[in-house]
């Protein structure tokens, strides 16, 4: 192999090496851009999640409450009504309750 040629099938590897060089560097980059991008994406889900999760925890205990004190004016209303409400709705749990201990 002469010395020209040598040294232009070093310069050809040199070339490729180059390109493979570049490519990999082109493919961290895109890399490291996506990982930002997911990163990014996931913070803000996390943050939606918990401003979701803060608004459904306010409208429950709201909701919770709201019961609470129409039941607390209803009883206190009625309370011999009330209480027939309760037995009835004790009654009609213990009743499910053996039908289902019965079929198990």
């Amino acid at each position: 192999m002469s010395h020209a040629h040598t040294r232009a099938h070093s310069a050809h590897a040199d070339g490729k090496l180059s390109t493979v060089a570049n490519e990999v560097s082109d493919l961290n980059e895109t890399l490291q851009s996506s990982v930002r991008d997911i990163t990014t994406h996931g913070k803000r889900t996390a943050q939606a999640a918990g401003v979701a999760t803060k608004d459904a925890v306010t409208i429950l205990r709201d909701s919770a409450l709201d019961v609470r004190d129409r039941v607390g004016k209803s009883v206190a209303e009625r309370p011999f009504t009330s209480i027939a409400v309760a037995a009835a709705a004790g009654a009609a749990v213990m009743g499910l309750a053996m039908m289902w201990r019965r079929r198990g």
